[in-house]
């Protein structure tokens, strides 16, 4: 079954264009062609003038112009029927560090930016579907509160009973969550 078709059929517009572009460089040749024999002797022409033939620049202009068409052919991005692949989900791994240092209890986004945090998290678990998540709760320390798992109810209580005292050492240190994820 030959069912073709094209996807981007608009850029057949553009061939105008070529027609028009090969038609001039056609006529351009020839007209330089008989400006020459005007101007020199046609013994003089081989001794002068290092032109290839005439032929040979015909040819030239065609298969610039071949080499457009093909280019907007490609551009219409031609397709033949359809085949379905089934290939299997593959889940991400992501591990979500979360800052809980007492700066998060700042008041600057309501309720607070901890809270702000857990809410965005949580929608994000939404979003994701047959993914391996984990939470890194990090202050002056990093420690894995929930390690890489597709449950997500575990994972939703873990993030509203998250806060500052679930690491033992205060203070903002980006460099061990992040080692801690690796």
């Amino acid at each position: 079954m030959n069912d073709w078709r094209f996807s981007d059929p608009q850029w057949i517009h553009l061939a105008w264009a070529v027609f028009a572009v090969t038609g001039l460089l056609l006529w351009l040749d020839h007209r330089g062609n008989r400006g020459l024999e005007r101007f020199l002797a046609t013994v003089m022409h081989d001794r002068l003038v290092h032109r290839p033939t005439s032929t040979r620049r015909t040819w030239r202009i065609i298969l610039l112009a071949a080499g457009a068409m093909s280019l907007i052919a490609a551009l219409m991005r031609p397709q033949s029927g359809f085949h379905e692949i089934h290939t299997p989900r593959v889940g991400a791994r992501l591990m979500v560090c979360l800052d809980v240092s007492r700066s998060m209890l700042a008041e600057d986004v309501a309720p607070n930016r901890l809270q702000r945090a857990k809410v965005e998290l949580l929608d994000l678990l939404s979003y994701i579907d047959q993914d391996h998540v984990g939470l890194i709760a990090f202050a002056g320390k990093a420690t894995v509160l929930c390690p890489l798992t597709p449950d997500f109810g575990f994972l939703r209580t873990v993030i509203q009973s998250v806060g500052p005292r679930s690491v033992p050492r205060g203070g903002t240190d980006l460099e061990a969550p992040i080692r801690k994820a690796l």
